[in-house]
């Protein structure tokens, strides 16, 4: 099923709230662990941004960029489950996902089998752990439910139709309240983030770390962080990310994908391409070490190119 577009997220009230600051826990969507090696000495990195029709730099801390506070939040559900999502879930994919983060920064993509699950789990999340993916996926869910309702019910066994009382079925076709919503949104972004069927795909995959001398061509990175074409069942598809402003992890189907994208790093082409899809895909933030690349930043950030088939 499609996505619904940006516009379509008044259909839920719910959907617009969440792209507003509110009070809580700060909850990164995009790492601090992730953007600490753009950081310097003095614990810094350069945050890009577009706020108005300016793109500014600002020298901050990781901890201080791509975080919308209680994203993670869910206050209708129970107390044990209110939370869960970020300290069950993202906390733990997040600290494994550092420890393989650590072996790669040294050159040595032969991850064992936990660090590569956990590899593959980060890079799941970083898909859909966005506040604007969260948004997109609760408009979806209101917009599609009474369809769902619908089917679901002529399917329904007689005898289970016959043990539903009418005034069930009209609150069931009345809507979706908050709770409810929250409740769906919980379980599927539990499922997508730790999907089986994504995950072994990317297990499969060849992957490397390539790194980069030229200090001319530092990588960037941004709020959409990957740059990934051709699909991942594919046998040409290729995944790559910068971890640092001198490596990137790029993974692919084969060997032959896997030797093409190593020569264009030997050439030169591929800092530029991925610093090119960096800034054209970013929604808001983009990151280096240092406010050099402003002009070059200035003409791409607020593209917002497609960087995933969800978006």
């Amino acid at each position: 099923m499609g996505i619904v577009p940006l516009v379509e997220l008044k259909t839920f009230p719910r959907a617009n709230a969440r792209l507003q600051n509110r009070a809580g826990q700060k909850h990164h969507y995009i790492p601090k662990f992730y953007l600490k090696q753009w950081a310097g000495d003095d614990g810094r990195l350069c945050e890009f941004s577009k706020p108005h029709d300016i793109v500014k730099a600002r020298m901050t801390h990781p901890g201080g960029t791509g975080f919308l506070r209680g994203l993670y939040t869910f206050p209708t559900l129970p107390v044990a489950l209110a939370s869960a999502l970020e300290q069950r879930f993202l906390m733990r994919t997040d600290n494994e996902a550092c420890a393989a983060l650590s072996q790669l920064l040294h050159g040595d993509a032969n991850l064992n089998a936990a660090q590569r699950c956990a590899w593959s789990r980060f890079i799941m999340t970083l898909i859909h752990r966005t506040p604007e993916a969260l948004d997109r996926y609760a408009a979806k869910i209101a917009l599609e439910y009474p369809t769902f309702l619908e089917e679901a019910l002529a399917d329904l066994p007689d005898h289970l139709r016959e043990a539903t009382s009418p005034d069930a079925i009209r609150r069931l076709r009345s809507g979706l309240s908050e709770a409810d919503l929250e409740r769906m949104l919980f379980g599927s972004l539990q499922t997508m983030m730790d999907s089986e069927f994504l995950g072994t795909a990317l297990n499969s995959m060849l992957m490397g770390v390539l790194e980069f001398h030229d200090s001319h061509h530092l990588l960037h990175t941004s709020d959409r962080p990957m740059v990934m074409s051709n699909g991942l069942n594919r046998p040409d598809a290729e995944l790559s990310i910068p971890i640092s402003p001198r490596r990137i992890v790029v993974m692919a189907n084969n060997m032959e994908m896997l030797k093409k994208i190593e020569a264009m790093a030997r050439s030169g082409g591929l800092a530029q391409r991925i610093n090119n899809r960096m800034a054209r895909q970013a929604r808001k933030y983009v990151y280096g070490t240092d406010a050099r690349a402003l002009k070059f930043i200035e003409s791409r950030l607020g593209e917002k190119a497609a960087w995933s088939p969800l978006e």
